[in-house]
Formats: structure tokens, C-alpha cells, sequence
């Protein structure tokens, strides 16, 4: 038979703020680096599963579910769903999940690349690398919903299906239609045709 090797991944909650977030981690509290993923657009800390396993063994990994996406709250008000609220949301979230002691790896999916690269370069003494799948700027995202003929969301990191959003500013419901996968390709391939 076939031995799985993979260490379990824990399912965690935690009260930051007063909003409850949800991730899931694996692997030793006391190791010295820690791979941290950062969902993008329609996603929560599981858009990591693929990608993790190539991150050694003796790492700790951390993937949450940013406040708005998946099983997370969103933040509360003074608070944004900003690039900058994030950063600093994922300052404390680092606190709270005890990596204060360990260098950083950020991984990010599309929209998430805004704030691992800006968490970097306001932290450089904690950020070991970052890995960005398919990274996005605020650009893009302008672009894309220009393409779907909606406002600009300042950094619409993810929508929770069929919810309204929790992005600050937005017009409309935010709710999505069908697949959202197919739904981002068309926006794309709209703007590549222009």
C-alpha cells in the first residue's frame, strides 16, 4: 500500500479583532521558516492544497482565509478591505498564529500579489521570499472590471459566491453567476481582444 508521508493539517479558529478567522496549518510550531498563503479572487486558504507540496516538511504552513473569504469574517469597521488593511491585518494574523519568531514565505493566487508584495516591503527583515501564481496588480483588477462592466473595487481580493461583498465601496450585490473560473477567462479574454 501506499504510506502517506504528508503531515495532517489542522483546522483553526481564531478571534482577531473581534472578527473570526479561519486557516489551516501543518507541520512544527517551532520550525524556523513558515510558508504563508494568500488566497486571490473567489478563493479561501485551500486554493494552497496543490501547491503545498512541494514546501519541506520541516516548515510550518499557514493558510488562511482572509477576512470576507471563505470561512472568515470580514473585518470590522474602522477596519478596510484594502491593500493596506490587509497588510496590516496580515501583521497581526502572523502574531496570533505564532510566527512572529519565523521567516516568511508569502505565497499568493492572482489577487492576493498586491499584499504579499507590500507586507514584504514594509517588513523586509521578515520576509524570507515570496511566490506569486499568476499575480495580479490593482491594474488588472481595474481592468477586469471594466471588462465586466462593473466599478472598480478597491482590491476585490475574493467574493464570497451569491453574498454580497464585503469590499468597501462596491456598487451592486457581487454575487457571481455561474462559474467564476470561466467567468474571470472571459473578462481576460475580452481585454485581450480590445
Amino acid at each position: 500500500g501506499h504510506m502517506e508521508l504528508q503531515p495532517k493539517m489542522e483546522h483553526h479558529t481564531a478571534l482577531m479583532d473581534g472578527s473570526r478567522v479561519s486557516y489551516t496549518a501543518r507541520g512544527p510550531v517551532n520550525a524556523s521558516h513558515a510558508y504563508v498563503g494568500i488566497n486571490g479572487l473567489m478563493g479561501g486558504g485551500d486554493s494552497f492544497w496543490p501547491v503545498i507540496a512541494g514546501v519541506p516538511q520541516d516548515w510550518r504552513v499557514v493558510l488562511p482565509d482572509l477576512p470576507g473569504c471563505g470561512e472568515s469574517e470580514p473585518l470590522r469597521p474602522p477596519r478596510k478591505h484594502t491593500i493596506d488593511g490587509y497588510v496590516n491585518w496580515l501583521a497581526d494574523f502572523a502574531s496570533g498564529a505564532n510566527l512572529d519568531d519565523k521567516k516568511l514565505v508569502l505565497a499568493t493566487v492572482a489577487t492576493g500579489a498586491p499584499i504579499a508584495i507590500r507586507f514584504a516591503r514594509e517588513h523586509r527583515d521578515r520576509v524570507a521570499g515570496l511566490v506569486l501564481h499568476l499575480p495580479f496588480s490593482q491594474a488588472d483588477m481595474d481592468s477586469i472590471a471594466a471588462a465586466r462592466r462593473e466599478p472598480a473595487t478597491p482590491n476585490p481580493v475574493c467574493r464570497p459566491l451569491g453574498t454580497p461583498t464585503a469590499f468597501d465601496g462596491q456598487a451592486g450585490t457581487g454575487s457571481v453567476a455561474g462559474d467564476p473560473g470561466a467567468r474571470l477567462d472571459n473578462a481576460l479574454s475580452k481585454l485581450r481582444a480590445e
